[in-house]
């Protein structure tokens, strides 16, 4: 879901909560008497953090070295939220989250020349279109309170298991014409890197009810994680993973 895709959502979610506010004030809190919940949203993965991964390439009989600075912007994300009461205001549950977009790598590679030893070339340029995708699943313990007859507020907190995606560069393609004294930057080579991460994650939701059953919510996340990429044989680069989400959706009561 994009963020122009949100507008009408979002101008909807304020109507419901200039309408509550007033019901809400009138009513007395309390205990949090659902079985249980399931949330369903929408919203935006805040830029996740940059990272830069070095590499080693040989052409022409000698080893060639590059550098690929990654950056990121916010991308959209999609989220879920599942779970039981387990006694008083806690419940237990699992929280997913995904997002994925392109990230594109401003890259600076030192290339070897045809004929000499000892004397490369230095090429620079940006590689667009690398993909990422991030997946979270998480266990989350839960504390819920009602604030009144249509709002309540949930805090939640949990190690979290994260599965990732991201096109690296590895290698540059240049264009080069005799004497090969100098070579131009045309585009660069890629793999895709699968990994996996642990980490914890935590956040708050707010929610109002249109019946006992049913609602809008809104929801702030944020996670953390680390895994290590290896764009080639002999290069790993530590990479932080998770990041802040802000989401609204459907609130499911039972």
């Amino acid at each position: 879901m994009t963020r122009p895709a949100l507008l009408p959502v979002m101008c909807a979610a304020v109507l419901v909560l200039a309408a509550a506010g007033p019901v809400a004030a009138q009513q007395p809190t309390g205990a949090w008497k659902a079985v249980g919940f399931i949330d369903v949203d929408g919203g935006v993965q805040a830029a996740t953090s940059n990272f830069t991964s070095a590499v080693t390439f040989n052409v022409y009989g000698e080893d060639g070295t590059l550098a690929a600075d990654y950056k990121f912007a916010a991308m959209p994300v999609v989220s879920g939220r599942i779970g039981f009461r387990i006694g008083g205001n806690l419940a237990l549950g699992l929280g997913l989250s995904r997002y994925s977009g392109d990230s594109e790598a401003s890259v600076s590679a030192e290339v070897p020349h045809p004929f000499y030893v000892n004397q490369p070339r230095s090429v620079s340029g940006t590689a667009t279109s690398l993909a990422r995708e991030e997946t979270l699943a998480a266990l989350e313990l839960s504390w819920r309170l009602k604030l009144g007859r249509i709002t309540d507020v949930m805090l939640f907190v949990g190690p979290a298991y994260f599965s990732t995606y991201q096109d690296m560069v590895t290698q540059p393609r240049y264009t080069e014409s005799y004497p090969y004294d100098a070579a131009t930057f045309a585009g660069a080579d890629t793999t895709r890197v699968h990994k996996n991460g642990v980490g914890a994650t935590g956040g708050i939701d707010v929610s109002f009810m249109f019946n006992p059953h049913l609602g809008l919510g809104f929801a702030g996340r944020y996670s953390y994680g680390t895994a290590t990429f290896s764009a080639a044989a002999g290069s790993s680069t530590s990479v932080r993973l998770g990041g802040a989400q802000g989401t609204i959706g459907v609130r499911i009561r039972y």
